[in-house]
């Protein structure tokens, strides 16, 4: 019996897909190619590094507000912040959001509030009852 903290589960995880990536990197001939253009440009590898360190404190705050709060919680943070994108992309560079995207966001946050709120009122009733 196995006693994998949430932690070493995500190490394994990462180890894992470094390995797989490393792997497919030599296969595919992309690796060499790789080191030479980090060579080339060495103030790349420090924004490789920069967005590696991102990720994983991105990966912990995934596994807190999960952990804390629940996967609902966390969809709901998902779907406003690329809401929040969409809607600064046409504010800042002028993209064009067509009216099928609106309906998409609407479909998707409906899908998310309305089983939520339902549980809500639904609790709510059967606690005055």
């Amino acid at each position: 019996d196995y006693k994998v903290s949430p932690f070493q589960a995500m190490l394994g995880i990462s180890t894992f897909s470094s390995v797989i990536s490393f792997g497919s990197l030599i296969q595919n001939g992309e690796l060499l190619p790789n080191i030479q253009f980090l060579q080339q440009h060495p103030s790349c590898l420090q924004d490789v590094v920069v967005m590696s360190l991102c990720s994983a404190v991105g990966q912990l705050f995934i596994f807190h507000t999960i952990s804390e709060h629940g996967p609902v919680v966390f969809t709901i943070i998902s779907v406003t912040r690329q809401l929040l994108s969409i809607i600064l992309s046409g504010m800042l560079y002028g993209h064009d959001i067509p009216l099928p995207a609106w309906a998409a966001v609407l479909i998707t946050f409906s899908g998310i509030f309305y089983p939520t709120a339902a549980r809500s009122l639904f609790a709510k009733k059967k606690k005055q009852a």
